[in-house]
């Protein structure tokens, strides 16, 4: 009997040991991700400056934006419901000025459908839902008034002062060090800022709201700024800038005081950097996360063409066709944000001969690039697709 037992807390012992090693050793792996590494080292100034001087103007609207709304309306017009891909339905009808009335009673009658954070995807509800409150919420003929106070009172679930608490485990009990990732965090936290700011334009004085006196606007300016100082940590990701680009148009048009200008100097750095990485608005860089998007091979296909072409027709472009991801440009024409000059001009035509590096910090691949008028040489990139999820292209 005695023996039996010094077997079985040998074996409780070995166990308890085992648990240790493999709860460490998933932490520590966890820590070497880029999502916590990036940004521990600034990126070193260089000696080409992001441009902001803006003196073109701009229409609201443009005779391809109208058209890329009206498709995407005509093509998901005839089932409408609310869900994460399907708030962006719900945009496509309100932008258009179709089903007006049977979209605020799906808004009306909805309830959330899940918690933002990893694994949840609430936050990309989060984001449509904030464009939508933004956008049409002061006209109350498109957005009703129940309607609007319905998605703010129900529908917009992170409020007060962030972020959401994420519940990975080991085994349902330990819990593991998992942050979330930047397009998360963006339009998670983003979204929460401006239904605060809402709530307090609205006269809601309750300072749990006061994103000055909550901590909010704290908190989302160190995210803010910390990508200012080290770089987009998703950069020119499939499927994830798309995302990271709503959010920060959301910021940048919505947002009020240092939010509102961080957010616009990122998306200043954005898109120079396209406008320098691209040639007649085709692009084909280097990217973060998901390896298996390296098989992608079309020319027209970043996430940023699509939007950069709504930019460019709102200038009064003509000639552009939106042929892959439509619903990430009509967000262009939804918000206020416009690039500086230099973007529209070097995005339009390389006025002079030019090489570049553009860093992505230390965890990060460089995109360098040798242009001019008429031509463009990209490099190809690093690849190291293990911890770091970068992934290199052909050079072209």
């Amino acid at each position: 009997m005695k023996s039996s037992v010094k077997v079985l807390k040998r074996i409780g012992v070995a166990l308890a040991i085992l648990v240790v090693v493999v709860y460490s050793g998933a932490c520590l792996i966890l820590s070497q991700l880029t999502v916590y590494t990036h940004g521990s080292v600034d990126l070193t100034p260089g000696n080409v400056s992001v441009p902001s001087e803006r003196t073109l103007e701009w229409a609201d609207r443009s005779p391809l934006l109208d058209s890329v709304v009206g498709n995407l309306a005509d093509a998901n017009g005839n089932h409408l419901e609310y869900g994460k891909k399907e708030v962006d339905q719900l945009i496509f009808q309100l932008a258009a000025g179709r089903n007006i009335e049977e979209v605020n009673e799906i808004l009306r009658n909805a309830e959330p459908w899940a918690k933002p954070g990893p694994g949840r995807n609430y936050e990309f509800t989060l984001c449509g839902l904030t464009l939508i409150l933004y956008r049409f919420g002061e006209t109350p003929e498109i957005l009703h008034r129940e309607t609007a106070e319905h998605i703010v009172d129900h529908l917009m679930t992170a409020k007060g002062v962030g972020p959401e608490p994420h519940p990975a485990t080991l085994g349902g009990i330990l819990p593991l060090p998992i942050k979330g990732t930047e397009n998360l965090i963006l339009m998670c936290e983003g979204s929460r800022y401006l239904t605060n700011q809402w709530l307090a334009q609205h006269g809601n004085s309750d300072p749990e709201y006061d994103n000055a006196r909550n901590g909010q606007e704290r908190l989302l300016l160190e995210h803010l700024l910390g990508m200012e100082r080290a770089g987009v940590h998703e950069y020119n990701s499939i499927p994830y800038e798309g995302y990271t680009l709503r959010a920060l148009l959301n910021l940048a048009s919505f947002a009020e005081g240092a939010v509102r200008e961080s957010a616009c100097r990122i998306l200043d750095r954005m898109t120079w950097t396209y406008a320098l990485g691209s040639l007649d608005l085709r692009r084909y860089a280097p990217f973060r996360r998901q390896p298996g998007r390296a098989n992608e091979t079309r020319l027209d296909a970043h996430y940023q063409t699509a939007m950069m072409k709504g930019w460019m027709s709102l200038a009064g472009v003509e000639g552009l066709e939106v042929r892959h991801v439509p619903h990430h440009a009509i967000w262009v024409g939804l918000t206020s944000y416009r690039p500086p000059d230099a973007v529209f001009e070097w995005v339009m035509s390389k006025p002079a001969d030019y090489f570049v590096q553009i860093g992505h910090g230390s965890d990060g691949s460089p995109e360098i690039y040798s242009g001019g008028p008429g031509y463009l040489i990209t490099a190809g990139g690093v690849a190291n697709a293990v911890l770091r999820d970068n992934v290199a292209r052909p050079t072209t």
